[in-house]
Protein backbone atom coordinates (compact mmCIF):
# COMPACT_ATOMS: atom_id res chain seq x y z
CA UNK A 1 0.00 0.00 0.00
CA UNK A 2 1.44 3.03 -1.06
CA UNK A 3 0.62 6.04 1.76
CA UNK A 4 0.77 10.07 -0.09
CA UNK A 5 0.90 12.97 2.10
CA UNK A 6 -1.16 15.95 0.32
CA UNK A 7 -1.65 19.68 1.76
CA UNK A 8 -4.61 21.02 1.50
CA UNK A 9 -2.82 24.01 -0.29
CA UNK A 10 -3.79 23.17 -3.96
CA UNK A 11 -4.51 19.67 -2.60
CA UNK A 12 -6.90 19.25 -5.79
CA UNK A 13 -4.06 20.16 -8.29
CA UNK A 14 -2.19 17.87 -5.98
CA UNK A 15 -4.25 14.61 -6.29
CA UNK A 16 -4.51 15.46 -10.11
CA UNK A 17 -1.12 15.54 -11.13
CA UNK A 18 -1.18 12.25 -9.06
CA UNK A 19 -3.56 10.79 -11.17
CA UNK A 20 -2.10 11.98 -13.77
CA UNK A 21 1.24 10.07 -12.91
CA UNK A 22 -0.06 6.72 -12.26
CA UNK A 23 0.90 7.13 -8.52
CA UNK A 24 -3.07 7.41 -7.77
CA UNK A 25 -4.39 4.15 -7.95
CA UNK A 26 -6.04 0.54 -6.05
CA UNK A 27 -5.07 0.60 -2.35
CA UNK A 28 -3.03 3.65 -2.43
CA UNK A 29 -3.82 5.54 0.46
CA UNK A 30 -3.93 9.62 0.74
CA UNK A 31 -3.55 11.83 3.79
CA UNK A 32 -4.55 15.11 3.45
CA UNK A 33 -3.01 17.70 5.74
CA UNK A 34 -4.13 19.52 8.28
CA UNK A 35 -7.03 20.32 10.20
CA UNK A 36 -6.92 21.77 13.47
CA UNK A 37 -8.38 20.14 16.63
CA UNK A 38 -11.27 22.75 17.27
CA UNK A 39 -13.76 20.11 15.70
CA UNK A 40 -17.22 21.37 16.84
CA UNK A 41 -20.78 20.86 15.23
CA UNK A 42 -20.29 22.23 12.15
CA UNK A 43 -19.75 20.63 8.80
CA UNK A 44 -16.24 22.44 8.00
CA UNK A 45 -12.52 21.41 8.28
CA UNK A 46 -11.47 24.03 11.08
CA UNK A 47 -7.71 24.94 10.47
CA UNK A 48 -8.01 23.54 6.00
CA UNK A 49 -8.13 26.61 3.55
CA UNK A 50 -10.56 25.20 1.06
CA UNK A 51 -13.74 24.77 0.70
CA UNK A 52 -16.35 21.57 1.56
CA UNK A 53 -17.35 21.11 -1.87
CA UNK A 54 -13.59 21.21 -2.78
CA UNK A 55 -12.48 18.76 -0.11
CA UNK A 56 -15.81 16.41 -1.48
CA UNK A 57 -14.31 16.60 -5.07
CA UNK A 58 -11.00 15.77 -3.74
CA UNK A 59 -12.37 12.70 -1.65
CA UNK A 60 -14.46 11.62 -4.88
CA UNK A 61 -11.27 11.51 -6.84
CA UNK A 62 -9.31 9.79 -4.64
CA UNK A 63 -11.85 7.10 -4.17
CA UNK A 64 -12.76 7.09 -7.65
CA UNK A 65 -9.04 5.71 -8.33
CA UNK A 66 -9.33 2.75 -6.11
CA UNK A 67 -7.60 4.72 -3.00
CA UNK A 68 -8.47 5.63 0.29
CA UNK A 69 -8.26 9.21 2.24
CA UNK A 70 -7.92 10.34 6.08
CA UNK A 71 -7.62 13.35 7.58
CA UNK A 72 -4.58 14.32 9.37
CA UNK A 73 -5.53 16.38 12.59
CA UNK A 74 -2.97 18.39 14.02
CA UNK A 75 0.95 19.23 12.41
CA UNK A 76 3.10 21.77 13.82
CA UNK A 77 0.73 24.48 13.69
CA UNK A 78 -2.56 23.09 15.57
CA UNK A 79 -1.58 21.68 19.15
CA UNK A 80 -4.01 19.29 20.59
CA UNK A 81 -3.43 21.06 24.19
CA UNK A 82 -5.02 24.54 22.77
CA UNK A 83 -7.74 23.07 21.39
CA UNK A 84 -10.72 24.29 22.97
CA UNK A 85 -12.88 20.47 23.38
CA UNK A 86 -9.59 19.32 25.32
CA UNK A 87 -11.14 18.79 28.27
CA UNK A 88 -14.16 17.70 26.55
CA UNK A 89 -12.30 14.58 24.80
CA UNK A 90 -15.76 12.49 24.23
CA UNK A 91 -17.63 15.43 23.01
CA UNK A 92 -14.70 15.93 20.53
CA UNK A 93 -14.44 12.36 19.57
CA UNK A 94 -18.26 12.40 18.48
CA UNK A 95 -17.61 15.62 16.23
CA UNK A 96 -14.52 14.24 14.56
CA UNK A 97 -16.65 11.14 13.87
CA UNK A 98 -19.61 13.08 12.30
CA UNK A 99 -16.83 14.97 10.38
CA UNK A 100 -15.38 12.26 8.91
CA UNK A 101 -18.56 10.41 7.65
CA UNK A 102 -19.93 13.74 6.64
CA UNK A 103 -17.17 14.15 4.28
CA UNK A 104 -16.39 10.21 3.54
CA UNK A 105 -13.20 10.15 4.66
CA UNK A 106 -11.96 6.29 5.18
CA UNK A 107 -9.63 7.17 7.87
CA UNK A 108 -7.83 10.09 10.48
CA UNK A 109 -4.48 10.40 11.26
CA UNK A 110 -3.88 11.86 14.56
CA UNK A 111 -0.43 14.36 13.97
CA UNK A 112 0.85 14.39 17.61
CA UNK A 113 3.54 17.47 17.79
CA UNK A 114 2.57 19.14 21.31
CA UNK A 115 5.85 20.36 23.30
CA UNK A 116 6.50 17.93 26.14
CA UNK A 117 6.67 20.84 28.43
CA UNK A 118 3.63 22.07 27.37
CA UNK A 119 1.43 19.32 28.22
CA UNK A 120 -0.44 18.88 30.79
CA UNK A 121 0.29 15.17 32.66
CA UNK A 122 -3.18 13.81 31.93
CA UNK A 123 -2.36 14.57 28.01
CA UNK A 124 -1.30 10.54 26.99
CA UNK A 125 -4.14 9.13 29.02
CA UNK A 126 -6.66 11.62 27.68
CA UNK A 127 -5.49 11.84 23.94
CA UNK A 128 -4.82 7.60 24.47
CA UNK A 129 -8.74 7.48 25.50
CA UNK A 130 -9.79 9.24 21.99
CA UNK A 131 -7.95 7.01 20.13
CA UNK A 132 -9.00 4.09 21.53
CA UNK A 133 -12.77 5.52 21.82
CA UNK A 134 -12.48 6.43 18.02
CA UNK A 135 -11.71 2.72 17.59
CA UNK A 136 -14.74 1.66 19.05
CA UNK A 137 -16.83 3.46 17.95
CA UNK A 138 -15.64 2.69 14.45
CA UNK A 139 -14.21 -0.22 14.05
CA UNK A 140 -13.39 0.22 10.06
CA UNK A 141 -11.95 3.27 10.57
CA UNK A 142 -7.87 3.45 9.25
CA UNK A 143 -6.68 5.32 12.76
CA UNK A 144 -3.02 6.24 12.55
CA UNK A 145 -0.80 8.39 15.07
CA UNK A 146 1.82 10.44 13.88
CA UNK A 147 3.98 11.98 16.38
CA UNK A 148 7.60 13.51 16.93
CA UNK A 149 10.95 11.03 17.66
CA UNK A 150 10.74 11.02 21.37
CA UNK A 151 8.43 8.19 21.80
CA UNK A 152 11.26 5.69 22.94
CA UNK A 153 12.48 7.98 25.52
CA UNK A 154 11.45 6.83 29.03
CA UNK A 155 8.97 8.84 30.93
CA UNK A 156 8.13 10.90 27.86
CA UNK A 157 4.67 11.40 27.31
CA UNK A 158 4.92 10.11 23.40
CA UNK A 159 5.92 6.54 24.49
CA UNK A 160 3.17 6.91 27.18
CA UNK A 161 0.73 7.68 24.08
CA UNK A 162 1.86 5.09 22.10
CA UNK A 163 2.02 2.19 25.03
CA UNK A 164 -1.45 3.44 25.85
CA UNK A 165 -3.31 3.40 22.53
CA UNK A 166 -0.87 1.03 20.32
CA UNK A 167 -3.95 -1.66 19.78
CA UNK A 168 -5.99 0.89 18.24
CA UNK A 169 -4.35 1.85 16.00
CA UNK A 170 -3.27 0.71 11.83
CA UNK A 171 -0.21 2.41 12.04
CA UNK A 172 2.24 4.38 13.66
CA UNK A 173 4.76 7.05 11.71
CA UNK A 174 7.73 8.79 13.89
CA UNK A 175 8.68 12.29 11.85
CA UNK A 176 11.86 14.06 13.47
CA UNK A 177 11.58 17.40 15.42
Amino acid sequence: MDHIRCINTNALENIQDMIDRNLLHEGTRVVLSFANFNIDMNNYIPGFSISIEETKKIISLVHSHGGKISLSIGGPNHMVTGCDLYNIIGLLGMNISRLLGIYGFDGVDFNVQDNAESVPSDFSFNFAYLINMMRHWNPNLYITLTMLGHVWEEGSYQKSLLDQSIKSLDAYYSIDG
